[in-house]
């Protein structure tokens, strides 16, 4: 009986033992399981962070890019000639073999931005001008200078020289300012401009009769400017008209003369 018991509690202890190994085995398992994962979810963790850092990196190397981008094209805008007289001369500069070809281009360039701002002008006057006199010279300003203007094209093809397509700055600058005149007022800044322009487009014209080697440049110039004495000579006379009628304006109403001044 003794021996039976001994054997019973031997067997038992045994039992309990293999019990205990096996469940160590299955907390050891456990407990590197849970391990594996979580050094698969740090590894993750980092791969993430190491890819938002290079899409962060990414971005702001695209943002730099663009920034440098943009400021290179403000920089060549700002470079850029706007001026149509201008461009039409640098373009006759490096196509024109002599420099008495580029006096000749110069010369007809100027002419042309000239006859376009008369023919804008005209148009306008005939919008907001007063006096039907000053409309009748406008007309005539038109008729003339577009008139010119298509035969200064035909030269110039004939010379392979670019004119501009439209007036230079500072003929649009004269452009900008008379549309905040009407009537007697328009009258008198438009005829005051007249006199001016035209005595310069005489000078102008008068050189080139004079010292173009060209013998069609110098034939078109000496063909215009008797028209050219002509407009001068008129622009002279309602110069005069508009400006006494605006002084008798001014006499009447005090106010009024303020005010212009006020506003110009």
């Amino acid at each position: 009986m003794r021996v039976y018991l001994g054997n019973y509690k031997s067997s038992l202890i045994k039992s309990k033992l293999a019990q205990m190994d096996r469940q160590s085995v299955v907390d050891a398992i456990s407990k590197l399981s849970l391990l594996q994962v979580r050094i698969e979810t740090y590894v993750i963790t980092l791969c993430l962070i190491e890819i938002d850092l290079v899409m962060k990196k990414i971005l702001i190397n695209g943002m730099l890019a663009a920034t440098f981008c943009f400021c290179m094209a403000s920089c060549d805008t700002s470079n850029q000639q706007t001026d149509s007289t201008e461009i039409a001369e640098e373009r006759n500069e490096e196509r024109l073999p002599s420099d008495n070809a580029q006096d000749d281009a110069e010369f007809m360039v100027r002419a042309a931005s000239g006859g376009m701002l008369e023919v804008e002008l005209g148009r306008m006057a005939q919008q907001k001008a007063g006096s039907p006199r000053v409309k009748e010279f406008a007309n005539m300003m038109v008729n003339d200078h577009s008139r010119a203007n298509e035969e200064l094209k035909a030269l110039a093809a004939r010379k392979n020289i670019v004119l501009p397509s439209t007036p230079g700055d500072e003929a649009q600058e004269h452009i900008s300012e008379l549309t905040k005149y009407s009537g007697a007022e328009f009258d008198k800044e438009y005829m005051n401009l007249m006199t001016k322009d035209h005595q310069e487009d005489i000078s102008l014209f008068e050189k080139a009769a004079e010292d173009s080697k060209d013998r069609e440049v110098k034939a078109f110039a000496a063909k215009t400017l008797p028209v050219l004495r002509n407009h001068h000579q008129m622009a002279e006379q309602l110069e005069d008209v508009t400006s006494d009628v605006n002084t008798r304006a001014d006499n009447r109403n005090p106010a009024a003369t303020g005010t212009v001044g006020a506003r110009r």
